[in-house]
């Protein structure tokens, strides 16, 4: 199939990670997700889903123990298009879907959040020649996200956590880089992104974050359809965070976790699923809290024309 044989894959199932006292984490979109490097413009949906839990216990008859099981729902419209021939435009709009389940606090939010745009350059593509015994494909990008999404959201007149809400209410920026290498069936295809976090308006500043990844694939083609196997690691870290210059204890951490999903093509539709299990994680929090993340879910489609 023409389609996908012109394909040099860059798997970035991937999250960042964003903690905080009683409220879990949260999807924050640092990755472009499943973008196929071939010269078609595509248009595709994502979803993304992460669970987690936290605890804060006081461990005395005066303060009543904490806890938390929240989820994070994620529905991306995102898209490549081509500008010229080795410069490509990358968005990505946000629904989110937050659930907060808690014994002091329940909290259901949903709406737009922040969109992404970045800009690519193709440093090197040399697609799927035949005549070449090893392909690849180099692209860096810088972006820009959007304050689009609500962040002051409240409960009872209160403000909601920061991390729970729909955006954080500044202009961010981003830098990624992506590189695809493919012998004949088999490849590596690995990720590295970085946002730098400024503050909002209210002087709240999430720390910046960064991500890395690898994974190993497998691609078996047949005229009618191909299947890509994968498994492989991602690692992702954020410092704390800080209000008006003030450092939030239980913020920022570390994470990594095992790589495993199966991309489909049929001539210009591609779909994938995957997921994330955690191998280790260390969060950043007090001798009251604790944080876990639990595995996390990636399912998407894109229409390449």
């Amino acid at each position: 199939m023409k389609t996908y044989k012109s394909i040099l894959l860059v798997l970035l199932f991937s999250v960042p990670v964003w903690c905080c006292d009683v409220c879990g984490c949260k999807l924050g979109g640092l990755s472009m997700g499943v973008t196929p490097q071939s010269d078609a413009n595509y248009i595709g949906f994502r979803y993304n889903m992460a669970q987690f839990d936290a605890s804060i216990k006081y461990n005395s008859e005066f303060f009543q123990d904490e806890f938390s099981s929240d989820t994070f729902q994620r529905f991306d419209l995102f898209g490549k298009f081509n500008l010229m021939r080795n410069l490509q435009l990358n968005i990505m709009v946000p629904y989110l879907v937050n659930n907060m389940d808690g014994n002091l606090q329940k909290v259901d939010f949903k709406g737009i959040g922040d969109p992404l745009i970045q800009l690519f350059y193709n440093v090197v593509n040399t697609g799927m020649n035949p005549g070449r015994s090893v392909n690849h494909s180099f692209l860096v990008g810088a972006g820009i996200k959007l304050p689009l999404g609500s962040s002051d959201q409240r409960d009872n007149e209160e403000l909601i956590n920061r991390n729970f809400q729909l955006g954080t209410g500044s202009v961010d920026y981003q830098l990624s880089a992506m590189y695809t290498l493919r012998l004949g069936s088999y490849g590596i295809a690995s990720e590295a992104g970085y946002r730098i976090n400024t503050a909002n308006s209210d002087g709240y500043e999430f720390s910046d974050q960064s991500n890395m990844s690898m994974n190993l694939f497998f691609l078996y083609e047949s005229p009618q359809i191909g299947l890509m196997p994968y498994t492989g690691i991602y690692y992702e870290y954020a410092d704390t965070h800080t209000d008006n210059g003030i450092i939030q204890v239980n913020t920022g951490g570390n994470a990594l976790l095992a790589n495993l999903g199966l991309q489909i093509y049929l001539q210009q539709i591609t779909m994938s699923i995957g997921t994330q299990v955690p191998i280790s994680q260390s969060y950043n929090t007090d001798q009251f809290a604790t944080i876990e993340s639990g595995s996390r879910l990636s399912v998407d489609m894109l229409y390449q024309f």
